[in-house]
């Protein structure tokens, strides 16, 4: 049997100067680009088997678990090799009688272990949320499953934690894990994994990170028109997608659908918004999340069937406020096909929105040479821009965080090779319609404020026994002032407020 030893036995200033034996090694990772998915379920994508170029097949665990004994056995979701599939082939009738008994390994990571703890550990890759349809760089993984595996790889090298060592705890808090009922799942980094596998001396070469193909899969469908949120699975084996796609679903099923110009139409859209800021701030799940943490909010996966049950709940709104029109007018077109520009700009005219034709201009001139075609534009572009126009319309110009999340699911609707100009075209929009607090906490607003009554109560101390001509004064309204305030400036010299009459004849009734 093998001792272990505890890896916190030594003084903390013995730990400090311990030289890390593993901090060159790196993990081997996969690209997009070289995997290629050799079956996959249509109706159950979780069941998949791809093969990369030198050799390597990886399968799910449940694709090798019929469906009948899913239901039964309710397995976790992990990855298997070709090294794992023979193994199990060449066991499966000695792990005993009867199907439930010889798949109960397959049912999760730890039970697979117990019968091969040298079986290869495989960590699934995702692209930035905000890389919509470019999946070709996959630098985020899942925080949980980072978790559940570091404890793995210390035993591994003959290594344990003390039960006085804190830091994988550390980890959960710092990276959101657990404690959130299935409802959300975090991801994190690369780097923030090599860090983490750093912190604890790991040898990164003992990890290895794959793309995953339910998101690669889901990804391109949706670039190819379809209706349907790109999505992947949690360890728990259930259907996930990042907040963004939430909110784009929303925004699909509900603002596309829906008549804002009815007499009834502001309650249902103020119950709308408030369900999309549920995925924007998250607000319900962690009320104190801080501004740290709200960085990762869009790097966070929400569980499909808490999307499903806001869809539920707004459901019943919706069908008060439907439109005889049709508010998805591409749906005739395939994402390849081009249409005429006079086409997209009477559709954009007939709910009277922007038509962005500068913007559109712009992109196609960046690219192609003016010809027989300069009158058309590829379907995907004019949905692009006919989504942002609905955007535009329906959110307020101070709703930049909610267009943000909303843009990064919009450019799955953007072939990869498009997504620099696209996003070049996408930031002077968004420049232009970007409130003056937009960047400003509501602390550094306050301390604005202070600052502000502080220079006020200066300005009428200085020039208190001074005369000004009338021109020499700046009269400032109200509004103008609180506007001042938030901008964080003020005029150059003495201001006067304008006081509405209402209110000094009120003041002097009292």
């Amino acid at each position: 049997m093998i001792k272990t030893r505890d890896i916190h036995k030594k003084s903390k200033k013995e730990l400090d100067l311990a030289v890390k034996c593993h901090a060159d090694t790196e993990s081997k990772e996969y690209s997009y680009v070289d995997m290629k998915v050799m079956s996959m379920e249509k109706n159950d994508k979780i069941c998949w088997t791809t093969r990369f170029p030198d050799g390597l097949i990886l399968k799910s665990n449940h694709a090798l678990i019929t469906e009948k004994l899913r239901e039964t056995l309710n397995p976790k979701y992990f990855i298997l090799d070709q090294d794992d599939i023979k193994w199990f082939k060449s066991h499966q009738q000695s792990l005993g009688k009867g199907g439930v008994k010889q798949y109960e390994c397959l049912t999760s990571l730890p039970e697979l272990l117990n019968l091969r703890p040298l079986k290869k550990l495989y960590l699934r890759g995702f692209p930035l949320a905000c890389n919509g349809s470019d999946v070709s760089y996959c630098n985020r993984v899942f925080a949980d499953e980072v978790i559940q595996i570091i404890p793995i790889l210390l035993k591994r090298q003959n290594r344990r934690l003390a039960d006085s060592d804190t830091r994988l705890q550390n980890y959960c808090e710092k990276w959101n894990c657990g404690a959130n009922k299935g409802r959300w799942f975090n991801s994190i980094c690369t780097s923030d994994l090599k860090e983490a596998l750093d912190d604890f001396d790991i040898d990164k070469m003992l990890v290895t990170i794959v793309p995953d193909p339910v998101y690669h899969s889901t990804a391109q469908e949706k670039l190819r028109g379809g209706n349907h949120p790109v999505v992947t699975f949690s360890s728990d084996g259930h259907p996930i997608m990042y907040a963004s796609q939430a909110i784009l679903s929303l925004f699909e099923n509900f603002v596309f659908a829906s008549n804002f110009e009815g007499g009834c139409s502001e309650e249902y859209k103020k119950e709308l918004l408030k369900t999309m800021k549920k995925y924007e701030n998250w607000v319900g799940i962690n009320e104190n999340v801080n501004f740290e943490h709200s960085l990762i909010l869009q790097h966070m996966f929400i569980s499909k069937s808490e999307l499903y049950s806001d869809f539920s709940s707004l459901e019943d709104h919706r069908e008060l406020f439907k439109t005889e029109r049709d508010m998805n007018a591409f749906n005739d077109h395939q994402p390849d096909d081009r249409i005429p520009m006079q086409e997209y700009i009477e559709i954009c005219k007939e709910f009277e929105f922007s038509t962005f034709c500068t913007q559109i201009t712009k992109i196609l001139s960046s690219r192609t040479k003016r010809n027989n075609q300069k009158d058309e534009i590829p379907y995907w572009l004019a949905c692009t821009f006919y989504s942002v126009a609905w955007m535009e319309k329906f959110l307020e110009p101070s709703e930049i965080n909610l267009k943000r999340l909303l843009w990064s699911g919009f450019k799955h609707y953007v072939p990869s090779s498009w997504h620099q100009e696209i996003d070049n075209s996408m930031e002077q929009i968004f420049k232009v319609r970007k409130p003056i607090t937009s960047s400003v906490t509501p602390d550094e607003l306050e301390q604005m404020k202070e600052r502000m009554y502080q220079r006020i109560a200066s300005t009428e101390r200085r020039y208190r026994d001074v005369e000004f001509e009338p021109s020499e004064i700046s009269i400032v309204t109200k509004e103008s002032f609180q506007q001042m305030l938030r901008a964080g400036k003020l005029p150059s010299g003495p201001f006067q407020i304008c006081v509405e009459s209402d209110d000094e004849d009120e003041e002097s009734n009292k």
